[in-house]
């Protein structure tokens, strides 16, 4: 029979200075986790419970009194911070998926590669040979980033070459160039159509796509690691479905690290654990 928590006796071993590490699971068909995945650094966490009463009155004397009390609902709740700013938990706070594409390496030449709409404006380069049919295209996958070089930018159909630094930048991480204001080369207008040839490193491109499920499901397990317990017998919590949401803003420009919030609601699991359908603590000894 356990005794550190339930002996009877005080222990100051069982104070908790919270700490430990937080795991998210998909669940397959039958409703069991699958491969659990490292959430990063959690700078907080917490879970309560929301229990619904319903109290009978008595009427039988001058003042009312309470002569029952039943409970009609409990529910649990999660919440909890997350640090770590990689794609997959920028996934679960916006609601998305990760996916990623392969960019081949090599020189592209795109006729009417860039439409001009103004001066003192970047403009995205997308792939293709000829982009005559519509500037920027349909879709946004076709645009390139990593680019080796901007080789030339021209005038389209013959006219003056560009000069780099005079007439235009180039951000080749992310795959654009930048019209200055007053471009000293031939004669631009704002409906001016440029030839751009340029070199593309291969690359893979990974990208996460915002609100793409409607909601996130899978099972959460914190291992719990108390430094007020000399003994070192942390605790698992194991909630075998939760419904996760990103909750709250994530500030992107700030003089602290950065930090999402998420909230789940437990949700009881009858086929997978019978006997504790919402959430399993344990410990060993």
């Amino acid at each position: 029979m356990p005794t550190k928590f339930s002996s009877g006796q005080a222990n100051a071993n069982n104070y908790v200075l919270g700490r430990g590490k937080l795991y998210f699971a998909n669940l397959n068909a039958g409703g069991f986790p699958m491969e659990f995945r490292d959430l990063g650094n959690a700078s907080a966490m917490s879970y309560s419970m929301e229990t619904e009463e319903i109290e009978h009155l008595s009427s039988r004397g001058g003042l009312k009194t309470v002569d029952k009390k039943v409970v009609v609902s409990q529910t649990q709740s999660i919440s909890f911070t997350l640090e770590e700013m990689n794609l997959d938990n920028l996934a679960l706070f916006v609601a998305g998926d990760t996916v990623s594409r392969s960019q081949t390496s090599g020189s592209v030449t795109c006729n009417q590669g860039i439409w001009l709409s103004g001066f003192g404006r970047w403009y995205n380069i997308y792939v293709g040979t000829d982009l005559s049919a519509a500037y920027p295209p349909a879709t946004f996958t076709d645009r390139v980033f990593d680019l080796a070089s901007v080789t030339s930018v021209t005038i389209d159909a013959g006219g003056a070459v560009l000069v780099p630094g005079t007439d235009y930048l180039t951000d080749l991480k992310w795959g654009r160039i930048f019209i200055l204001n007053t471009p000293a080369t031939g004669t631009l207008t704002p409906t001016t159509k440029l030839d751009i040839v340029y070199v593309k490193e291969a690359r893979t491109v990974e990208e996460v796509r915002a609100l793409k499920v409607s909601s996130l499901v899978g099972s959460l397990e914190f291992i719990q690691e108390n430094p007020a317990d000399s003994a070192e017998t942390p605790l698992l919590y194991h909630w075998h479905r939760t419904t996760l949401s990103g909750n709250g803003e994530s500030g992107l420009i700030s003089d602290e690290f950065g930090s999402m919030q998420f909230a789940a609601k437990a949700e009881a699991v009858e086929s997978v654990d019978s006997l504790s359908p919402v959430l399993r603590i344990t410990n060993t000894f």
